[in-house]
Parts: structure tokens; sequence; C-alpha cells
């Protein structure tokens, strides 16, 4: 099943390889910074079911050593962008410094909107030292994710990782 997300990354290689040796092998780069004398490619994946298939540029015939974990994981958290969680956070932020946090403990519990009620508990939580459980509430905040994936694929199907 096709969920219609695309992402693109960015790899160096070595050309010499790539023309006279094993092939097109790629080393994942994150930051879109070129390095001197770098040779690099954007490549495109489709996430298909439980896969990133490549679809863009040369296929690509393997990636050597921790590179195929640290592309998924790369493409994996490309995939699930947190911008909810980080407008969330703002609007936190926002309302602490419009005095939100004295109005809602001055304010009893059943009195308060459900916004408020929100904002007493996690600001509460992460005064308390509870940040691991205020963090996991935002992270609820937004639609329903859909899982990660757990592989890649080359163009023709080939899977690079997991070998």
């Amino acid at each position: 099943m096709n969920d219609e997300i695309t992402v693109s990354q960015r790899f160096v290689y070595d050309p010499w390889e790539f023309e006279n040796g094993d092939g097109l092998y790629l080393e994942p780069v994150e930051t879109d910074i070129k390095r001197e004398n770098e040779t690099s490619i954007a490549v495109k994946f489709r996430k298909e079911g439980d896969y990133w298939v490549q679809i863009s540029g040369n296929s690509i015939d393997g990636l050597d050593g921790d590179y195929g974990i640290q592309t998924l994981h790369t493409l994996n958290k490309k995939y699930k962008p947190d911008e909810l969680q980080v407008t969330a956070k703002m609007c936190m932020t926002r309302m602490k410094k419009q005095g939100m946090t004295e109005k809602v403990l001055s304010t009893p519990l059943n009195e308060l909107s459900p916004e408020e009620f929100a904002f007493r508990l996690v600001d509460e939580m992460v005064n308390c030292e509870w940040k691991a459980q205020a963090d996991y509430i935002m992270s609820l905040v937004g639609p329903e994710r859909k899982p990660l994936c757990k592989g890649v694929k080359n163009t023709w199907g080939k899977i690079l990782y997991p070998k």
C-alpha cells in the first residue's frame, strides 16, 4: 500500500567506484552543506508499506557498514515531523508569558476550560520533574501517525537494509 509520502536524502559517493568499481554505494549526509571535493546526489524515496523505496536517480547498489541503519533512521525522522507538537509547545510558552500559570493555579479545577486544564496539567508536570510524562502527553497532539518503515529498497526492489 502506498502512503503517498516522499522524502529526499542527500548522499555522498565515490565516483571512481561508481564508474569502475563495485557500483553506487552511498553514505547518507545529515547536512545540506557540501564539503570540498565531495560528489553528492539527492535521492527521493517513497514510503511503500514497511519500506522506503528509491524513486529517483541511478539505482543504489548498496549501503555499507552502518549506512543502512543511518539511512533508515534519517528517512523515518523526515517522515515523522513534529510540527504540531512544536506548535503546542510554543502555545504553552506564550500562555505562560501571558500569566496563564497564575490564572489556572488560582481557579478551582472544575471551573477551568479544557484548554486551561490541559495547560495546568502539563505545566505542573514540567515543574514537578515529570518532564518525560509531559513530553509524552505533548506527543499525542496531532493526527494519528502511521508506523515507521523497517527497511530500504532500491529502484529494482532489492532490499538494501536490513541485509
